[in-house]
């Protein structure tokens, strides 16, 4: 052996090492949220549509808590999106997962962050809306939409603050997360 193959394996060994562990931490964040329901598919009439915008589906979390992935249901992976909302709802069309239906009654709030997991943006540059996951347990989570036609997400968050109790219709909730930031303005 020459004397770059012993440091060339250790660096190998490391790599597949964190690769495995980047796996567990996956497989063990799936096992944590088992008992959280998949979200709802869409129901047969979706109602009058009062938005719809192309994004990017950056991420569902914890609410409040813009670090904390939820992973059931397809909400775990970014993606493509159309996003629908209606009079009844926010439809998710996420590409390669089964599409994802908001009903009005389970939104608790819109409005604009700045990041989430891995994405940081411009200030106000995500969609953020809270719903709630599980209705008898009320498991509220965030889901940011990256929307980049500024048109777009404006009529999108005016449409989605219709449909928010918690909103006070300029597209804030009043609520801040840990980080010192609201991220709902």
């Amino acid at each position: 052996m020459d004397e770059r193959t012993i440091p060339a394996l250790l660096v190998l060994l490391v790599l597949v090492g964190m690769l495995f562990a980047m796996y567990a931490g996956w497989r063990a964040r799936g096992r944590r949220q088992a008992a959280l329901p998949a979200p709802a598919g869409p129901p047969a009439e979706l109602g009058r549509t009062l938005a719809e915008a192309d994004a990017l589906y950056v991420a569902t979390t914890a609410a409040g808590r813009p670090l904390d992935r939820i992973v059931v249901g397809g909400l775990g992976f970014r993606a493509r999106a159309v996003v629908r909302v209606t009079d009844r709802g926010v439809l998710l069309d996420l590409a390669g997962t089964p599409d994802i239906f908001v009903a009005a009654s389970v939104i608790r709030g819109a409005g604009l962050g700045t990041f989430a997991i891995d994405r940081v943006v411009e200030t106000g540059g995500l969609v953020v809306l809270t719903w709630l996951l599980d209705v008898p347990g009320d498991v509220a989570v965030d889901t940011y939409l990256r929307v980049t036609d500024a048109a777009e997400r404006d009529a999108l968050l005016a449409a989605l603050t219709t449909l928010s109790p918690a909103s006070d219709g300029t597209g804030t909730t009043g609520s801040a997360d840990p980080n010192g930031r609201n991220p709902r303005t």
